[in-house]
């Protein structure tokens, strides 16, 4: 079996993984689209609840009813079924919300672990006696 050597391009590939400037900016596009998919959220959220207000419904029946599901057989208005889907829209973004603040925590620990890997070459290479 064939050992495992660590190239220049592997050392390079870990140098830019842990570069603190690249970090903080994937960190900063990632958090800021956190804050973008959690305030339209609330505001289709809101949508949802003006426009079940205007087909004669509250929030409670919008949920209740996309929870059970919808009478095939029934006629609803638009304005109902506009209020349904920024209900569906909503909660997506706040999952997705969640999703990507899982992917930042995931980053996090990725580019730490890199450091550490990066950390300990550079001492075990510094610290190799030369032939």
């Amino acid at each position: 079996m064939k050992a495992a050597t660590i190239t220049e391009d592997d050392l390079r590939t870990l140098r830019q993984s842990t570069s603190k400037t690249k970090r903080l900016a994937v960190l900063w596009a990632l958090l800021l689209f956190i804050v973008l998919l959690v305030v339209t959220g609330v505001l289709n959220l809101y949508l949802c609840r003006r426009y079940a207000a205007q087909a004669g419904f509250n929030m409670s029946g919008i949920v209740r009813n996309w929870f059970s599901g919808t009478d095939l057989t029934a006629q609803y208005s638009g304005t109902y079924i506009t209020a349904q889907e920024r209900w569906v829209i909503g909660i997506t973004q706040f999952a997705l919300a969640g999703f990507v603040a899982l992917a930042v925590t995931l980053e996090r620990r990725v580019a730490k672990r890199n450091a550490r890997i990066l950390r300990f070459i550079e001492e075990t290479e510094a610290n190799r006696p030369l032939h």
